[in-house]
């Protein structure tokens, strides 16, 4: 075992990418021997590492995850299958084998991840395996169909618009503060191009198609290259992943997916766009009918959807080959709202919202 891999396991609360980029041929051999140990209590945080140093297709840590989804231990198995995004498309074969397991987490996480790296070209053969929506595992299925679908232009699998009644407002009268919009600098999207090809959903970002938003918490907006340079027929025609949201973790050293950019067209020249967490939850909606698109430019409000812990906003996208932008209030309300996936947080849910 090595001192430099040592130092790796005893970080928490953040990584020091320095000392990632000065491991050697020695610290990447006991990262390996540690996420091939059973017996080994930091082996998914071994594996972890393997997808920040080695995340290749056939380096160590497709090694790892491929001894790791035969484990008897689900949650071992949960996690791997979760990493083996790191490993793109190639990994679906892999992941795709799980999908029936019995264990509800091993499911569960090979639908998320198939979410992630999966090309229209399975999709028939997914929609056979997968669950009917209800539960957990049915309903994660069937949003990872949702996504691959519209990552690949397929009909037939577009999610159903929130209706107005579910959309929510800021009330007059309560506090908001506000939206910063900006070009993202360059040592800022340079964080999240650092995430692999499967956790970005197979989208490329690029730094003209990315928009920085300060809210309380700091965001990249990034639309899919293709899509932006394709308007208005990449929204208008055809199903499309059209782009993410990220969120910038506390430490200031990473970034995580926060929501998926869905868009379809609404059979009257106009489009829906709806963002949803990884889990399918709906968070913000907006419809440009076809009076809203001029130039090719579509320009329509954003909408908070009725869930819990929502932050109603005040939002004007404007969409166009140039590039994104946000208008109108800028406003986000300043209730308290718990963001779930931060076990951090105090117990009166205090936090930042967006």
């Amino acid at each position: 075992m090595t001192a430099n891999v040592d130092q790796l396991m005893a970080s928490r609360d953040t990584l020091d990418p320095a000392l990632l980029s000065a491991l050697d041929d020695d610290d990447r051999t006991d990262l390996l021997n540690r996420a091939l140990a059973a017996d080994d209590p930091n082996r998914m945080r071994a594996m972890a590492f393997l997808s920040l140093t080695d995340p290749s297709p056939d380096g160590a840590l497709a090694q790892a995850v491929g001894r790791a989804v035969t484990d008897s231990d689900p949650f071992v198995v949960a996690g791997a299958l979760a990493l083996a995004a790191c490993l793109g498309s190639g990994a679906v074969p892999l992941v795709q084998g799980a999908v029936s397991n019995g264990e509800s987490l091993v499911a569960l996480s090979a639908w998320a991840t198939l979410e992630q790296i999966a090309t229209s070209d399975v999709l028939d053969a997914l929609h056979q395996l997968a669950p009917s929506p209800g539960d957990e595992v049915g309903d994660q299925a069937a949003f990872a169909l949702t996504v691959i679908a519209h990552r690949g232009g397929q009909t037939g699998f577009e999610p159903t618009p929130p209706a107005d009644s579910d959309l929510r407002a800021i009330p007059a009268g309560q506090a908001a503060s506000a939206i910063t919009p900006s070009a993202p600098a360059d040592d800022d999207f340079a964080l999240l191009t650092r995430l692999a090809a499967g956790e970005l959903y197979l989208i490329g970002p690029e730094q003209r198609a990315t928009v920085a938003i300060d809210c309380g918490e700091h965001l990249l907006l990034a639309i899919d290259p293709a899509v932006l340079d394709g308007l208005p027929n990449s929204v208008l025609q055809a199903p499309a992943l059209a782009g993410l949201v990220a969120d910038l973790d506390r430490s200031g050293t990473s970034y995580g997916v926060r929501h998926l950019v869905l868009t379809w067209p609404d059979g009257s020249n106009g489009a829906h766009v709806l963002l949803c967490d990884p889990g399918g939850t709906p968070a913000y909606y907006g419809h440009p009918a076809e009076s809203d698109f001029s130039d090719g430019t579509a320009t329509f409000a954003l909408s908070a959807v009725d869930r819990p812990g929502a932050g109603p906003i005040a939002v004007t996208v404007t969409a166009a080959t140039s590039g994104v932008s946000l208008g109108g209030d800028l406003q986000v309300s300043d209730e308290i709202v718990t963001d779930r996936r931060d076990p951090t947080l105090d117990d009166d849910g205090s936090g930042a919202v967006a």
